[in-house]
């Protein structure tokens, strides 16, 4: 559920690569980045952004849909 809290808080329209570098320096920038993001998912506890057609991939990268 974080993955996909920080995948939709970092996500407009990026390569994998760029998407893997944005979300290591999150990951990696101490316990608040958690916290919050385990706070947002606690509010949609069966959120899936993927099966759910939030986002889709795109050319090697994945986009955030209307």
């Amino acid at each position: 559920m974080n993955f996909q809290v920080t995948v939709l808080k970092v996500l407009v329209f990026a390569t994998m690569a760029d998407l893997e570098c944005d979300m290591a320096i999150l990951a990696t920038s101490g316990p608040d980045w958690s916290d919050r993001t385990k706070r947002l998912a606690s509010y949609v506890p069966k959120l899936d952004i993927f099966t759910s057609g939030l986002v889709e991939r795109l050319n090697g990268g994945w986009r955030v849909t209307e």
